[in-house]
């Protein structure tokens, strides 16, 4: 009986130390890729197409000092639905002056999409800007996020230089991160 308690013991004590390193190693790839890409320009590729579910359009998303970009599959719907927390933390931020622009790929020709979104048009927030990536041209326009899914989300300051990566919906701490620099934080 001891036996086998040392050795669930020893696996559990193996399985934490694992989850440790695979920790430090995220965290060092988001250091790298953060230490390459913070302070450049984010690439808006050419053939972006507004949406017509925008209640925004190219002048607002200039006007606005801070810009978060999401890139976002459109043809799948738990991505879609992911959507929703931007909206809320519009809501809860809508103090601050911050656009969350939406980067949409889809296979289906933004038909799902179009569907879902339209069912919560009325009310979302009218600072969430969709753009269509036809070409699918965003990720290889910046090369950065397909080494990395979490970073297919970016803050930029109003002339989209990089100031921060990730997506801070789920992770205080880059919530904080972001509000701070939306804010006026350097």
């Amino acid at each position: 009986m001891m036996r086998v308690l040392s050795i669930v013991m020893l696996i559990a004590l193996v399985s934490c130390i694992q989850k440790s390193n695979r920790n430090k190693n995220a965290e060092k790839k988001y250091k790298s890729v953060m230490n390459e890409v913070s302070g450049k320009t984010l690439v808006l590729p050419e053939g972006l197409r507004f949406s017509y579910l925008n209640k925004g359009d190219s002048c607002s998303i200039k006007a606005m000092p801070k810009k978060i970009y999401s890139y976002v599959d459109a043809s799948c719907g738990s991505c879609i639905a992911n959507i929703d927390g931007w909206d809320q933390f519009l809501d809860e931020y809508c103090h601050l002056e911050v656009s969350v622009v939406i980067v949409c790929i889809s296979d289906d020709n933004f038909a799902l999409f179009e569907y879902l979104i339209e069912q919560k048009r009325a009310i979302m927030n009218k600072n969430i800007i969709f753009l269509y990536d036809q070409q699918k041209k965003w990720l290889t326009s910046n090369p950065f996020m397909i080494k990395y899914d979490q970073l297919r989300v970016v803050l930029t300051d109003s002339d989209d230089r990089i100031l921060l990566l990730g997506n801070p919906i789920n992770n205080k701490k880059l919530m904080e991160s972001y509000i701070g620099m939306i804010k006026g934080g350097a």
